[in-house]
C-alpha cells in the first residue's frame, strides 16, 4: 500500500531512502513547535472518511453523532483530466481538485484557486508541510502513523489517523469554532489520497 508521507521522504518502511530517524520538526514555524500536545480528548470532534471500495476519493465524511457532513466525488473518465468535488450535505459544493501533472486545488470563501504545492508546500528540510490560512500558518507534521496540524502558537488543531476502512481526523473545538473544518478536510484529503500532490 502506498504511503501518503512518503511524499515528502518521511520515514516509512516502504521507502527506504526516506530519512530513518524520528520525525520532530528541527526548524521553527512562529516560534517553537513543542511535539507533546496536551488537549483532552473529550474536547476533540470526531470526523470519519468512510469510503468506498477504500478510495478516499469516492467517500462521506460523518462527524459527532453520525452526522454527514460531506460528500466527496472523483471523476474517472480515461481522457480527460480527473477531478474530485467536495460537497456539504445541503449539496452546496465546498471545493475541487483538478488532478493534473501538479494538482491545483479552489476552496470556496477559503483559498482561491491555487497549485496544492504552493497551498501545502513542503518544508525546507522535508519534514513537515506547511500551510497559510488568513494569514496564519499552520504545520502538517507526521509521527508514525499519525498526521498532526498545529497551529501559529503550537496549539493542537487536528490529528489524522488512517485504519484499513477509513481515515479519522479529529479536531479541537476550537479549530472547529475558528471555521478550519473545510480548510483541514481539503488538505485531509489530498494528503490521504494516494496520488502525488506536488
Amino acid at each position: 500500500m502506498f504511503n501518503p508521507y512518503a511524499q515528502a521522504g518521511w520515514p516509512n518502511p516502504q521507502n527506504p531512502l526516506a530519512t530513518a530517524q524520528s520525525v520532530h520538526p528541527s526548524t521553527t514555524l512562529n516560534g517553537a513547535l513543542p511535539f507533546a500536545f496536551q488537549t483532552p480528548t473529550s474536547q476533540l470532534l470526531s470526523f470519519t472518511f468512510e469510503s468506498y471500495n477504500r478510495d478516499i476519493l469516492c467517500s462521506t465524511i460523518y462527524g459527532p453523532n453520525d452526522q454527514k457532513y460531506f460528500d466527496i466525488w472523483t471523476s474517472a473518465s480515461p481522457n480527460q483530466i480527473s477531478n474530485t468535488v467536495i460537497r456539504k450535505s445541503d449539496g452546496s459544493t465546498v471545493a475541487t481538485i483538478e488532478w493534473f501533472q501538479h494538482p491545483v486545488v479552489d476552496i470556496n470563501g477559503f483559498v482561491a484557486r491555487q497549485p496544492v504545492c504552493q497551498w501545502l508546500p513542503v518544508a525546507g528540510d522535508r519534514s513537515f508541510r506547511t500551510m497559510s490560512f488568513r494569514g496564519r500558518q499552520f504545520a502538517w507534521m507526521p509521527t508514525g502513523n499519525t498526521l498532526y496540524v498545529t497551529g501559529p502558537a503550537s496549539e493542537l488543531i487536528s490529528q489524522i489517523s488512517r485504519s484499513r476502512d477509513s481515515v479519522t481526523v479529529k479536531m479541537s473545538s476550537e479549530a472547529f469554532r475558528l471555521g478550519l473544518l473545510e480548510i483541514v478536510i481539503v488538505a485531509t484529503l489530498l494528503l490521504q489520497s494516494n496520488r502525488n500532490v506536488d
